[in-house]
């Protein structure tokens, strides 16, 4: 059977709409596939940490910050920071996480000047409640960050973002210190220096038998398009379907 001219468009029609929605639902598709990246769980860590200790720590102190380098080879979402702390009821600390230009590099500004710096900030306190016992803790405080592949440093210190107390790090027992691991302090050597970023001597310098240890929990994240390549995807969508749109209409 032979359609006739009004028969013909009707099926056409029909096509065009079904490729129509084709094309909308592949486009809603790989809109929610950008919006909904899967994570994984992560812990970084300064070492492993071995057993607590009671010891006298590094301190913390408005003359004295404490920060440790850490590389990522992969996008992160930073859930929580922390590490080994005496804590008790002068703790009130910040905590904050900033970019650096190399693996080795100090940040690019003074301590006094992280605020400039900062990419993610924020105070605590550490609840120990072995302080009677003369045993220090782990402690983690909330803080969130999304941070790309680079090199950070996690610092803490005192004096400022509003943090007013002191506290330290003891050195735990037994504890493993993880490659390419290395930490620096923002100190006044003398009374004649400036308050300025320093390489943290050894242990075997300080006298100590390792080095203070800092966590970071988290998840890492999955490959992240980046946004010039996420608005030419999404550009792209829309004058397809524009397009066919307009095709249509015309046809009509």
């Amino acid at each position: 059977m032979q359609l006739n001219q009004a028969e013909i468009e009707a099926v056409n029609n029909l096509k065009f709409q079904g490729k129509l929605r084709l094309q909308i639902a592949v486009f809603t598709a790989i809109a929610v596939t950008i919006s909904s990246q899967p994570v994984t769980g992560l812990t970084l860590e300064s070492s492993k940490l071995g057993s607590l200790s009671g010891l006298p720590g590094i301190s913390i102190v408005p003359d004295q910050f404490l920060g440790w380098r850490f590389q990522l080879d992969n996008a992160i979402q930073v859930e929580d920071i922390g590490g080994h702390f005496t804590g008790g009821f002068t703790s009130n600390i910040f905590g904050t996480i900033v970019s650096l230009s190399s693996p080795n590099a100090f940040p690019q500004e003074n301590p006094l000047s992280l605020e400039k710096i900062s990419l993610a900030s924020t105070t605590f306190s550490v609840i120990n409640n072995n302080d009677i016992n003369d045993t220090s803790v782990v402690f983690l405080t909330p803080l969130s960050i999304t941070l790309k592949p680079g090199n950070y440093a996690l610092i803490f210190g005192t004096g400022l973002f509003g943090a007013v107390g002191s506290d330290a790090m003891p050195v735990p027992r037994n504890q493993t210190i993880l490659p390419n691991t290395s930490f620096f302090f923002g100190g006044v050597a003398d009374s004649n220096s400036l308050f300025s970023w320093k390489e943290l001597p050894s242990p075997q310098v300080r006298g100590d038998d390792g080095d203070p240890y800092f966590l970071i929990k988290g998840n890492i994240v999955s490959s992240i398009p980046e946004p010039s390549s996420i608005d030419s995807l999404l550009i792209l969508g829309f004058l397809d379907v524009s397009s066919a749109l307009l095709h249509c209409k015309q046809k009509n």
